[in-house]
């Protein structure tokens, strides 16, 4: 059951008024007429902006409009976005301008704080690929482990490119792997990069959340999430036969927001009493030695020192002379500092029968995020003699990513030729501040290198196409790829996972039932513990593949590919594609696909494994990550991971009537074996009465310095339905250009048929509540948009209202009248608004807000709720956030063109 939470506000109220207005207007203006498809009467600034709509992604033919294609595409014009919208990043971008497309910033996630997930069509952020001019991109090396969008999936990263190098991206919302292989099961999007020369852009950006959220104000605060960006493009021709390059170069910076208050709950009990001279009254080390030893000898302290383990966190505050502000959390965006660099070029050869190409991009991410607050009253993660006050540790991420591609094309007597390979990777290193061992006690570093992962991609593909004379026209290609993948666990220096065994009474050591002491400590660096092992994998893949674009007559096209694959960690796979497109009316066209997929099991899903702090069942709690080659997978019978398989069925039209178009799409997505996490586990020593498979388990986890363990697992089938519709309205207006962009998705995952499971396992172990609530109900199933543009005499106004669909939160639970209920985010509408002036063919200034009515998530019921609203922590729920919740965002941006 989700708790429905009352609705709020009248900002909430103005800002649908707004978009009911924007959209009656966009009605009584459009008034749309049939003309002739190929006759039609349109202004030079549609025929102009219907040339910039081309699409290459989902074909081997000749380009074709978002309205000619035999699967739906979306052109995101990156170029002016960039330059006008509110948002500044890729993925926020498309966030708002593309409802099929769902990224959204996360917060107290470990890595995931630092790279934004990715999906499309409300499915897994590992199956959309990814491509930049047409070829793969590599995913990054961070699995998503946290509860959060994403879990257990390892995504691609789009923010590694500067959007200033970007002219538009291009969005398959259909399954390609026949055409592209694997992860192709959600679509494809495909990154176009500037071909511009003769032209320098520079664009300075600078921002804040000015918001009006109470948090800040406790701070003596009015705005934080500071923003600067400052990047650059420039092209040069080479030759005389239209080479160039063309380079980019960007900076970043991103300041933290915080939207936490002041921690609510015991912060000291009476065994953190101090004296009226500051020192303690109680000999903590004795009290954590008897306490982590046995009930009795516990019991026996207590009783000797009057102990009860009462809450004295008031009157301890004023010995201290701190607040309850000195003990909260930071829960908000991450701080990044982010260096970009990005060359496209392209140099004919031979007078043009060969063309020599090259993309190369650098991507350097600095980031800092905070965890969980260790407070004094938390005996097992509390170290007096190094901090008094407790402490906030910290997680700064070195984050390094690059992609390069070199190969040369041509075209001899009509056969199209393109040889290439491509090569990027992924690193991303922990570094661990403000934190402590506390296994060691007074000897624990406070700050440590904790390793991380690595993973390098190398593709190498030759395509060959040739246009035939069969009936209106046939288009054949065929094509090989080979790819080489190397994935690396980093390990970390020693204090940052070890456990220090000179002192018994601080080791971790689960009691004989399995479980642990909330006294003993656990190794390793608190907030994140280090890798404790390195480690190097790879895999090879093989593709051939035939892909066929048929006119059957100037109305009808048909097509189809079919792909061969074989991985040489689990065999071969096999899948086509077949679409058609038929022109009914002048105006009117309707097309249908169907095409089955793949998407390998990760190398990092095979073979991932550490040991992360997670909040369980309202208790910090040390969860081992364990791959299924782990002696404890094994001994719950736990097999090898396979590849998840996808059919897909989609249908639908699209019209033109010169100022309107309209595409409208219905479609169902099946995926079998569909890899998930599982839920943790426990073991039990044979002391305890374990048995052999509960002892494995056990020994597993000591091994891991963890209280329970997780793995992967081939478990489920989903079935994704959904209805993709995009209206556009283009004419010239009292002299100036108007665009309107009415889109609207709907997309809804669940699972289909009961979870497959190991025999020693349950249904619930493998595939729990939470699980189901990630896939179902985490990201909106409805979303949408309704963007204004409007210019005239150097004057832009850009007005645009987005709906997000409500989400729910696995994390944020409660108990009523003995049923389970869930918190749920509300549908909020967001308002975007900016204004440009060209000044002359130099100068642009721009200002606006995304988020102009300051709104923010559903606040947790925390009188229903208080485990999720965990006395303060979490106002808003941190997974399940379909925009954020960092409020109004204001920004300034000046745009040189020389």
């Amino acid at each position: 059951m989700i708790l429905k939470t009352k609705k709020n506000t009248k900002r909430l109220k103005a800002s649908v008024y707004a978009f009911l207005f924007a959209a009656s207007a966009f009605a009584q203006n459009a008034n749309p007429i049939p003309q002739s498809y190929e006759n039609a009467a349109m202004p030079d600034s549609a025929k102009n902006a219907q040339l910039e709509e081309v699409s290459v992604t989902g074909t081997r033919a000749q380009p074709r409009t978002k309205l000619t294609t035999a699967v739906p595409v979306d052109v995101v014009d990156m170029a002016k976005l960039s330059a006008s919208a509110p948002q500044v990043s890729v993925a926020d971008i498309l966030n708002y301008v593309a409802p099929s497309f769902s990224s959204n910033k996360q917060s107290i996630q470990d890595g995931t704080d630092h790279i934004d997930p990715a999906s499309l069509r409300g499915m897994g952020v590992d199956q959309v690929l990814v491509l930049v001019n047409g070829k793969r991109l590599h995913q990054t090396s961070l699995v998503n482990f946290q509860v959060g969008p994403g879990r257990g999936q390892v995504g691609t990263d789009l923010n590694t490119i500067p959007t200033a190098a970007i002219e538009r991206i291009e969005i398959l919302r259909d399954g390609a792997a026949a055409q592209y292989g694997s992860d192709a099961i959600a679509g494809v999007i495909n990154i176009i990069l500037k071909k511009a020369t003769k032209q320098l852009q520079v664009n300075v950006t600078s921002g804040a959340n000015f918001t009006d959220d109470a948090s800040l104000s406790l701070r003596n605060k009015t705005y934080d999430g500071e923003y600067l960006k400052a990047d650059a493009n420039y092209g040069l021709p080479i030759g005389k036969n239209g080479g160039f390059i063309n380079l980019t170069g960007s900076y970043d910076y991103r300041g933290r927001t915080d939207r936490t208050t002041p921690y609510e709950g015991t912060i000291f009990k009476d065994y953190n009493a101090t004296n009226a001279d500051g020192s303690y009254k109680y000999d903590y080390t004795k009290f954590i030695s008897a306490y982590g030893a046995t009930k009795a000898s516990a019991t026996e302290y207590f009783q000797a020192n009057g102990l009860t383990g009462k809450d004295i966190t008031d009157e301890e505050l004023t010995r201290r002379n701190k607040t309850r502000a000195d003990y909260q959390m930071i829960v908000g965006q991450a701080g990044l500092k982010d260096y970009k660099g990005y060359l496209n070029l392209e140099l004919p050869l031979a007078g043009k029968q060969a063309i020599l190409y090259a993309t190369a991009g650098y991507n350097g991410r600095n980031g800092r995020s905070s965890g969980y607050f260790r407070l004094p009253s938390h005996p097992s993660r509390y170290l007096p003699d190094v901090y008094k006050d407790g402490f906030l540790p910290h997680i700064n991420s070195v984050i390094t990513d690059f992609n390069t591609i070199g190969g040369v094309k041509g075209d001899i007597s009509g056969l199209k030729w393109d040889l290439s390979n491509t090569f990027g990777g992924n690193k991303f290193m922990f570094n661990i501040d403000q934190s402590a061992n506390t296994t060691y006690e007074k000897n624990t570093k406070k700050e440590f290198d904790a390793g991380g992962h690595a993973f390098y991609q190398n593709t190498t593909n030759l395509d060959l196409s040739k246009k035939l004379d069969v009936l209106e026209g046939l288009n054949f290609a065929l094509g090989g790829e080979f790819r080489y993948e190397n994935f690396q666990l980093i390990k970390g220096e020693e204090q940052s996972y070890n456990i220090n065994g000179n002192s018994d009474s601080y080791l971790f050591t689960p009691k004989a039932d399995g479980t642990a002491s909330d006294a003993n400590r656990p190794g390793g660096s608190q907030v994140f513990p280090g890798y404790s092992n390195n480690l190097t994998k790879t895999r090879t893949s093989s593709a051939v593949y035939a892909d066929a674009e048929l006119d059957v007559t100037k109305k009808w096209l048909v097509g189809g590919a079919i792909r061969f694959e074989n991985y040489s960690d689990f065999g071969n796979t096999t899948n086509f594609k077949l679409v058609t497109r038929y022109r009914v009316t002048d105006f009117l066209s309707v097309r249908f696909a169907y095409n089955t997929g793949f998407r390998a099991p990760s190398l990092h899903q095979i073979y991932f494994e550490n040991t992360t702090t997670q909040l369980v069942n309202g208790t910090l709690t040390q969860v081992a990550v364990l791959s299924n080659q782990n002696a404890g997978a094994k001994a719950l019978g736990i097999p090898q991971l396979k590849a998840e398989q996808s059919n897909g069925l989609s249908g639908g039209f699209t019209a033109d009537f010169g100022k309107v178009t309209l595409t409208t799409d219905l479609y169902r997505i099946g995926v079998k074996d569909r890899i998930v996490f599982t839920d943790a586990f426990s073991g039990k020593s044979t002391t305890g009465g374990g048995t052999p498979t509960e002892n494995a388990v056990y020994l597993a986890l000591k091994n891991a310095n963890a209280d329970v363990a997780q793995f992967f697992v081939n478990s489920i089938n989903t079935v994704t339905k959904g209805l993709d519709v995009v209206l556009t309205y283009k004419d010239k207006i009292k002299g100036g250009d108007f665009r309107a962009d009415l889109a609207f998705t709907y997309s809804k995952t669940q699972q289909d048929g009961e979870a497959k499971t190991p025999n020693l396992l349950t249904k619930d172990q493998v595939f729990p509540t939470s699980s189901k609530m990630i896939l179902e109900t985490i990201s909106p199933v409805i979303k949408g948009s309704l963007g204004l543009n409007y210019s005239i005499d150097g004057f832009t106004i850009l007005f645009r209202n987005s709906y997000f669909g409500e989400v729910a939160d696995p994390n944020i639970s409660g108990t009523v009248n003995g049923i389970t209920e869930y918190q749920i985010s509300e549908a909020r509408v967001i308002t975007d608004l900016a204004f440009s002036y060209k000044f002359n063919k130099y100068v642009t200034a721009t200002i606006g807000s995304n988020n102009l009515l300051d709104i923010y998530p559903t606040a947790v019921n925390k009188q229903k709720l208080p485990d999720g609203y965990d006395n303060g922590r979490f106002r808003f729920q941190n997974a399940a956030s379909q925009f954020g919740y960092n409020g109004r965002f204001v920004f300034a941006r000046l745009s040189l063109t020389f």
